[in-house]
């Protein structure tokens, strides 16, 4: 592919939709064959989607299919997806054309197979005096597209039909019956793309096969650095009114805005990115955009913007030319404003600020765009963490305020926590490593399921070919059979007769096939999608060996089921080390030391998730914790709230996971090296940084030779390389009788099991004194 590289999720997902279409092509095609892929916002469906059509395109076992992509047009939006998808299918199996006139039907009225149509969605349904309105449609002297999906049928082509943005075309009477007159001429796989999908799964259809999904989590999409980790509502408004006294609310928004605009234009050249933030300005509906719009241009003209060179405006009947332009990264437009929703689809991942006016009359505010402002502009996230922050901005009232988001997995961080001054001022200047998370693989890889399969059917199953071809599996069956009643009243009798044997359906031998080629699949847990792999494979390989039809190839299979059993499991245990071996490669391959880390000067949280702690000391202010923390871990803080107040401990700090702003530290465990997020950071009196990993009593992991005790020695080796003066150690927290927490540590150099006679008779366990020094 020409594309980009996809990401991780992307490739999982690539491989799950084009194993599900493979599978839908050799149905039957009047059935109702649905596939929902769920995605988030700014996790590049359109990518994801495209790839998986050209993997499917290529597995010549599947029946030959077209592809009808129908996209929002407005603002052009058909001719953006079209120019995307050709760029990343470019190298591909699959043509691209828009159909857009009669002129564009005309030479593709006999479709090939692998051509995608993008066509302009609204415009297509269109209806004038109850017919359709649209010319690529309506009856005339040149062929129509229901001439062309007419042609595909007669030619034996199958259909996937794409509805893009799919929450927002599908509902009303005039679509569902351009559906239905398109399903009538060529049925099809139906997909809806879309982050919040309408389309509902018969569960009885779920069940057999035909109705399916694909679901991308939104935190996987965050990690590997598509989306921003956070959207802030206004950031330091209080700062931006005391500067900006003399003005009115709604203008102190569009301070706070335009001041990050200029901030967040500098931090992008000190990283040495040429992005140019976008600033969006949204009216409130009816009669007051009037009055806000006459504010916003006097104001952005006063900042030396000029109307379509550098700001640029969606409103109704006022539109500029070209938002394709005004997505580029360096593009010159510096704000655009906009009335209602801006056009579904549109993006453009260098918007990064949102204005947004509230309704005189409303009692709440709702962030309905903000989708529009979490992509990232290079697919990846800044050590410079203000550039990975989407921010918005609004004339917010004294009343409530509920801020909401189409993607109800993006956190909404309205609270700033800042680092208290008791941090040292020359910092801490710790070693921190991070990497991230590694692929988990429950089906396997082509690359390593394909040899290792071979091989093993060259081993088990070769010396069984035959010459002959196979031929279809019988079964004996009863006939004329009888039991007495008597006996079945008792509790017990059998059925006795002369048995006549008979030759099993293909069918029946379709679904013992199936059965046979994931009854053992070594480490995977995906049946579905390690079958579609294992299946392709075979296929491949039987038709090297012999000219044999894939039904006879199932009847091979059936009769020798044993050894295709053995192979296969054989094959997917080698494949999964090799998976294995790939995935922490992958991981490695994105690990970087951090030299200079100290604890973040400043954190974005969610109020409504993040809490007030009851335990003094919290290093941060407002002192906030996240949700999610164990009993262990609240009987530590209640610990060092007491350590606090008796003077023991300066401050301490939660530590997160699985970000390059938290500390990581690396240990080994069985040959490899592994990262451990430790749970607290606590200064002492003494001015000795304690770094606390808490575990529980009966620790699972526990063992002399277990997890713990190799991250209770990788934690003494690491402290003993920092400059600050350092402990870190692996703790248990227990109640005492008397209603107070004991805290001990675990001898690193020493371990023994955290059960609770050693924790009780100090058998490789002492008490935690912030006492002591190093």
């Amino acid at each position: 592919m020409s594309g980009p590289e996809p990401k991780l999720y992307q490739s999982t997902a690539i491989e799950e939709i084009s194993d599900i279409f493979s599978r839908l092509l050799r149905t039957d095609t009047s059935l109702d064959r649905r596939l929902i892929f769920h995605s988030p916002v700014g996790s590049g469906k359109t990518l994801t989607m495209a790839y998986a059509l050209a993997k499917t395109n290529d597995n010549p076992i599947n029946r030959p299919f077209i592809i009808l992509w129908l996209s929002p047009g407005k603002g052009g939006l058909h001719l953006q997806s079209a120019r995307a998808l050709t760029s990343f299918l470019a190298d591909s199996s699959i043509d691209v054309k828009v159909l857009d006139t009669r002129d564009d039907i005309a030479p593709n009225v006999h479709p090939a197979a692998g051509t995608l149509f993008v066509v302009n969605w609204e415009k297509l349904h269109s209806e004038k005096d109850g017919a359709w309105a649209n010319k690529i449609l309506r009856d005339g002297e040149t062929p129509t597209l229901f001439a062309l999906l007419k042609n595909a049928t007669d030619a034996g082509l199958d259909m996937i039909t794409v509805i893009d943005e799919s929450h927002t075309q599908l509902d009303g009477p005039r679509t569902k019956q351009l559906m239905a007159d398109i399903d009538e001429l060529r049925p099809s796989i139906r997909v809806e793309m879309s982050a919040t999908p309408n389309m509902k799964r018969d569960p009885s259809l779920e069940h057999k096969g035909l109705h399916n999904k694909v679901y991308v989590q939104f935190d996987d999409v965050e990690a590997e650095g598509m989306v921003r980790r956070c959207a802030m509502l206004n950031e330091d408004f209080a700062s931006v009114q005391a500067r900006h006294n003399d003005v009115s609310l709604d203008q102190q928004a569009l301070w706070g805005a335009w001041e990050k605009l200029e901030e967040l234009t500098q931090r992008y050249r000190y990283a040495g990115s040429s992005v140019t933030p976008l600033l969006l300005i949204q009216y409130p509906d009816g009669a007051q955009a009037g009055p806000r719009a006459s504010v916003v241009e006097q104001f952005l003209e006063d900042r030396g913007l000029v109307p379509d060179k550098t700001y640029a405006t969606w409103l109704s009947g006022n539109h500029s030319d070209d938002l394709e332009k005004i997505s580029l990264n360096s593009s010159p437009y510096r704000a655009l404003i906009f009335k209602q929703a801006i056009a579904t689809g549109w993006d453009c991942p260098r918007a990064q600020i949102l204005v947004q006016f509230r309704n005189p009359g409303s009692k709440t505010f709702q962030i309905q765009t903000l989708g529009r402002i979490l992509r990232t502009p290079e697919r990846k996230h800044y050590d410079d963490e203000a550039l990975n922050i989407a921010y918005v901005y609004s004339d917010l009232p004294d009343i409530s305020v509920e801020v909401t988001s189409t993607e109800k997995n993006v956190a909404i961080h309205d609270r700033s926590l800042i680092r208290g001054a008791q941090y040292p001022s020359e910092g801490l200047k710790l070693t921190s490593v991070f990497q991230p998370r590694r692929r988990e693989f429950h089906y396997p890889i082509i690359e390593h399921l394909e040899p290792t399969l071979r091989t093993e059917l060259n081993t088990y199953v070769r010396p069984l070919l035959t010459d002959s071809s196979p031929t279809p599996p019988t079964s004996r069956v009863l006939t004329d059979s009888s039991v007495d009643i008597r006996s079945l009243l008792g509790g017990d009798g059998d059925f006795s007769g002369e048995f006549v044997n008979g030759v099993l359906s293909d069918v029946y031998v379709q679904v013992m096939c199936d059965q046979i080629l994931t009854y053992r699949i070594g480490p995977y847990s995906s049946k579905e999608q390690s079958r579609a792999r294992v299946k392709r494979v075979l296929l491949t390989w039987f038709s090297e060996e012999k000219n044999w039809s894939e039904i006879e190839v199932q009847y091979f299979i059936i009769a020798n089921s044993g050894a295709i059993s053995t192979a296969i499991n054989e094959a997917c245990a080698k494949a999964g080390e090799l998976d294995e071996e790939k995935a922490i490669a992958d991981a490695r391959a994105q690990r970087h030391t951090i030299t200079d880390w100290e604890i973040p000067g400043r954190e974005q949280v969610s109020s409504e998730k993040w809490k007030e702690s009851k335990n003094p000391g919290l290093l941060f202010k407002p002192a906030l914790l996240p949700p999610g923390r164990s009993k262990p871990e609240s009987r530590f803080e209640q610990w060092l709230g007491e350590e606090f107040i008796n003077s023991r401990v300066k401050w301490w700090w939660k530590n997160g996971v699985r970000n390059e702003r938290y500390l990581g530290v690396i240990y080994e465990y069985l040959g490899r090296e592994e990262i451990t997020y430790p749970d607290y950071l606590v200064m002492s009196k003494s001015d000795v940084l304690w770094v606390v990993e808490i575990k529980d009593i009966h620790d699972p992991e526990g063992d002399v030779d277990g997890k713990t005790a190799s991250k209770a020695k990788g934690l003494l080796a690491w402290a003993q390389q920092q400059t600050w003066p350092t402990r870190a150690v692996v703790a248990v927290p227990q109640d005492d009788a008397n209603g107070g927490i004991v805290v001990k540590i675990g001898d690193a150099l020493s371990w023994q099991p955290s059960n609770r006679d050693n924790w009780s008779t100090n058998h490789g366990w002492t008490l935690l004194n912030m006492d002591s020094t190093l």
